[in-house]
């Protein structure tokens, strides 16, 4: 099924370097908030209402869970933007009808 050409001037792709940043930042803000809510577990003062009657151990469990789903959705946005811009590369070397090797090999294929 052939796949409709991305506008290269409205795509927004993200770097890997982009991807790398954001992930870090989401760690670092996740770090910081187990710590506070395992503060505040140990020390018995409020906490946000998904974490009321948990003990450290489901703190460290549900911390755990996030940062596993964080690195999945991570891995998924680097497969997402390394494939964007193979695609956008395609759209490029045939739609531009370029001579190189691999834009021929493109359009033969």
């Amino acid at each position: 099924m052939p796949l409709p050409p991305i506008d290269r001037e409205t795509a927004e792709l993200e770097t890997l370097d982009e991807i790398r940043d954001w992930h870090s930042g989401i760690v670092d803000a996740l770090v910081d908030q187990r710590a506070t809510v395992q503060h505040a577990v140990r020390a018995g003062t409020v906490v946000a209402s998904r974490f009321i009657g948990m003990t450290e151990d489901d703190v460290e469990a549900y911390y755990d869970a996030q940062r596993r789903e964080l690195d999945r959705l991570t891995a998924l946005n680097l497969v997402a933007s390394a494939e964007a811009t193979v695609k956008v590369d395609y759209f490029r070397r045939v739609g531009e009808k370029l001579k190189d090797p691999l834009a021929r090999a493109y359009r033969e294929g």
